[in-house]
């Protein structure tokens, strides 16, 4: 992100999540969610050109 006072200058840009994990899952959510995060978890492709 360019810095206000000196557009030729970068900063760094900072990205607050605010995040609610709820405490109980029904069975179809927790599925879902284990499927995501497997995939997550699975190790990157690299790719060649």
């Amino acid at each position: 992100m360019p810095v206000p006072k000196d557009l030729s200058k970068k900063g760094n840009l900072r990205v607050k999540f605010n995040i609610k994990i709820p405490t109980r899952f029904d069975f179809r959510v927790q599925k879902g969610v284990d499927s995501v995060m497997s995939a997550c978890l699975q190790p990157e492709v690299s790719m060649r050109w």
